[in-house]
């Protein structure tokens, strides 16, 4: 059973949700246990933890070596081998983008000299897709100049390797959708 957000179309229900705790944090960061003795302090209830795998992967060690037992939730970073298949990921919660990566398109990218084992990710498509977004805006406006390009953005509507790439009024991809998963057993399930 798929649980399925559509963020254009969604209203947040009323939670009544109060953030006790926020912390800035560094990706490179590796020692944890200030800001996590501070969660343990503020009577937290959750924790929303938007880290790449290595610095998700040692606060979630640190928490679990300081007895902090939290849900923890975060974004499509935490998608990865390194952070999914460690004994300190069990119960996470993450939403990610549901993108299409059709077969054709893995295997143009397998063409390419050296990337012939790439096991090909949610980067390449959007990656792609926004670099021919780029592409044909620069074609459209007809020169380099940036207000020219942007204003040629705006008007982007094509169907790109990943879906349907157009933009509403203030930039956001008209059809977007997520899902969510959750780390059980050394594996991603969609919750």
């Amino acid at each position: 059973d798929r649980f399925k957000i559509d963020f254009k179309t969604w209203q947040a229900p009323d939670f009544d949700l109060n953030i006790v705790l926020e912390e800035g944090l560094l990706q490179t960061d590796k020692d944890f246990k200030t800001v996590i003795t501070k969660l343990k302090e503020s009577g937290a209830e959750a924790i929303y933890m938007p880290l790449y795998p290595a610095g998700a992967l040692a606060a979630s060690k640190q928490m679990k070596e300081m007895d902090v037992n939290l849900p923890i939730l975060g974004g499509d970073a935490l998608d990865a081998d390194d952070f999914i298949k460690t004994d300190y990921s069990e119960g996470v919660i993450y939403t990610i983008a549901k993108i299409n990566t059709p077969e054709d398109f893995k295997a143009r990218v397998k063409t390419v000299q050296g990337f012939e084992n790439l096991e090909v990710g949610l980067g390449a498509p959007l990656g792609y897709d926004a670099t021919m977004a780029l592409i044909n805006a620069i074609k459209r406006a007809g020169s380099t100049n940036r207000e020219a390009i942007k204003e040629a953005l705006k008007q982007t509507n094509f169907n790109g390797v990943s879906g349907k790439i157009e933009f509403d009024s203030v930039g956001d991809l008209k059809q977007v959708s997520y899902d969510v998963k959750v780390i059980r057993n050394k594996k991603s399930v969609y919750r």
